[in-house]
């Protein structure tokens, strides 16, 4: 199983990742450009993030019992 420090560095990562897509987002919005690509892959991170908090929970659920 991973452990909390893997799993919280890992979403550490992902949020900058979905930070840097909002802003990409925001850019190219402004620009009249396609944002479809990077609405799906932050759509998709989010997906990792909240799989992560799962097994985070998980993990605390089993620490603490």
């Amino acid at each position: 199983m991973e452990s909390y420090e893997h799993i919280s560095m890992v979403n550490r990562y992902l949020y900058g990742e979905m930070e840097a897509c909002t802003a990409m987002i925001e850019f190219l919005k402004s620009k009249g450009l396609d944002t479809t690509d990077l609405r799906d892959r932050r759509f998709r991170i989010k997906q990792m993030i909240d799989r992560n908090l799962d097994k985070l929970d998980f993990a605390l659920d089993a620490e603490f019992k």
